[in-house]
């Protein structure tokens, strides 16, 4: 049976993972566009500044990767699962190197290949997450893919998911 805490996380997870995609988005695009204006206050010297532009932006875009592996990492966390989002962490920041190497070294993608790497690797990390999320943990995700819902309390709020 779920605990009291479980029942009213429970109906709040929705919101919460639509909030963060549309802030994450939001902030994603907001960034883009005023990459440029960033490195310029920040007097990003003249000789970095392409190779600059091209890493902030690639990071830029990938905020959504970061924001949806925070969010799943932290509600495994608070299922009392520690180490499975750590090992993901570790996961991510190993493939991470491997990726940088191969993108700078064999590709020839300078800087934009470390950024896209670390991106990369920051989303395969949510991909994992949510992967853990829907198969090995007590979470149930609904029919529609968002609602998500603790054992016990699906049994006892099965209409909130049809």
């Amino acid at each position: 049976m779920a605990t009291s805490k479980e029942m009213t996380a429970g109906p709040a997870l929705p919101l919460i993972l639509k909030f963060t995609a549309g802030m994450s988005v939001v902030i994603a695009l907001l960034t883009c566009i005023l990459c440029e204006d960033i490195l310029r206050i920040m007097r990003t010297p003249e000789n970095i500044f392409e190779g600059a532009y091209a890493y902030l932006l690639v990071t830029f875009i990938g905020v959504p990767c970061t924001f949806f592996y925070n969010l799943l990492s932290s509600i495994i966390r608070a299922l009392g699962d520690s180490k499975t989002p750590f090992w993901f962490l570790l996961f991510a920041a190993v493939l991470n190197i491997i990726l940088d190497l191969f993108c700078i070294l064999v590709l020839g993608w300078g800087v934009a290949g470390a950024a896209i790497a670390t991106v990369f690797s920051q989303g395969l990390s949510a991909v994992l997450c949510y992967i853990y999320m829907y198969q090995d943990t007590a979470l149930h995700w609904c029919a529609y893919g968002i609602a998500v819902f603790y054992h016990g309390y699906r049994q006892h709020h099965a209409s909130e998911c049809e």
